[in-house]
């Protein structure tokens, strides 16, 4: 479920970046058919360090949305409260070149967001994505990912995302599935210490409690239907010269993974977030609130 974690609380961290600037403010795809065939038989959801076939491309859709938080700020000697909301929507194109390289463009993103403290209304300023329509060649290498410019040299912001990129990308789905053959009814859980980071998150605790529901036709391909429920807890920094905010998500997610290309076609989650810590020195703060991610992706010859 790499596009659910995937971003899953990094929307978060603008609210620290609103911060930063205010230290005195005041005031779907469908339903599919069963797939009778395979509903009893075994199947691998994963393979280590496999990006699917060669010459593939996976674009996927992925909106968030984080509605009316209870937001909280103290600093300064004022304390403020207040609501935030957030929608964020992308697209990304993941295109595998080899066994062991792709190609990963951030193709599109919105968003739109509004904050109100002490009954004012405030500024949410954009936080714009180093990466967005820079093409970026991920290889394996002695056993780890790596994130590079396909052409031209980062700037210091782009090379640290391009580091949480190379972080995160490959093991996820391997993590949380295994390459152990899995039938419907099985169940599995997966700490989440395992996974390295998620989401933008560091330091993480907590589990993944999977179950296989059943197989499906969905968007023309047979697929896993996996029910999960999340709780975890991590760091989080937009850069590494800020302090870590804490973050912690509990939610559930239902996903479509297809048993052909071994990716989530479609992921669905809804659960609560919640945000805290000292964004700039002398000042706490702390959000929580709903949050729903759902992603719609297609695989097809590149």
């Amino acid at each position: 479920m790499k596009n659910l974690s995937m971003g899953l609380l990094a929307g978060l961290t603008l609210l620290a970046a609103s911060c930063e600037k205010k230290p005195g403010s005041s005031g779907g795809g469908g339903v599919g058919s069963t797939a009778p065939a395979a509903k009893s038989s075994s199947h691998i959801l994963a393979r280590k360090d496999e990006l699917g076939a060669v010459g593939k491309a996976r674009i996927a859709n992925i909106e968030k949305v984080m509605s009316n938080a209870a937001l909280k700020f103290e600093g300064g000697g004022q304390r403020m409260e207040g609501t935030f909301s957030r929608r964020e929507f992308r697209t990304e194109i993941t295109e595998v070149l080899d066994k062991t390289k792709a190609r990963l463009t951030l193709a599109r993103i919105e968003s739109e967001g509004s904050m109100v403290l002490n009954g004012t209304s405030q500024p949410t300023p954009e936080n714009p994505d180093p990466l967005r329509e820079v093409p970026v060649i991920l290889e394996l290498k002695d056993g780890t990912w790596t994130a590079t410019f396909e052409t031209g040299a980062p700037t210091p912001a782009q090379q640290q995302a391009l580091e949480k990129v190379a972080a995160e990308f490959g093991g996820e789905g391997y993590t949380l599935y295994g390459d152990t053959p899995r039938k419907p009814g099985d169940r599995w859980e997966v700490d989440a210490s395992k996974l390295g980071e998620f989401g933008g998150l560091e330091s993480l605790a907590g589990t993944f409690r999977v179950e296989f529901i059943e197989v499906k036709e969905f968007k023309g391909t047979p697929c896993a239907v996996l029910e999960m429920k999340i709780d975890i807890s991590g760091l989080a920094t937009r850069e590494r010269s800020i302090k870590p905010m804490s973050m912690k998500l509990k939610g559930n997610a239902v996903v479509h993974r297809s048993l052909e290309d071994l990716v989530d076609l479609e992921q669905l989650l809804e659960g609560e977030a919640t945000i805290e810590g000292e964004p700039a020195p002398g000042m706490s703060m702390w959000t929580k609130g709903p949050m729903k991610v759902t992603s719609q992706a297609s695989v097809q010859p590149r």
